[in-house]
């Protein structure tokens, strides 16, 4: 895993970065936004990225999916994801 570094804003936002400058938002086992109030975004190389479900949660119960920094809906995601998981299933074999 890459080095990582970390930032935590006056209300308790802790942020995720890549680079030692702290502007490419990254992390690769969870979140990369943990914000205050619960909401989460998870980000790689600096774009809204997740494979494994919504690259956005927030409190209220909305959802996002993103996968390399394009939004798709959860439909779209579900199909992008199912293809990539039989890809690799197949080519394991």
């Amino acid at each position: 895993m890459k080095e990582q570094f970390t930032r935590i804003n006056e209300y308790g936002t802790k942020f995720y970065f890549a680079d030692r400058k702290m502007t490419i938002l990254h992390r690769e086992d969870g979140p990369a936004i943990e914000c205050d109030n619960g909401s989460k975004w998870w980000c790689l190389n600096g774009k809204r990225h997740r494979e494994d479900g919504p690259a956005f949660e927030g409190v209220s119960g909305y959802k996002a999916w993103w996968l390399n920094g394009e939004e798709l809906t959860e439909a779209e995601w579900r199909r992008t994801y199912r293809s990539r998981v039989q890809r690799s299933y197949e080519s394991s074999y």
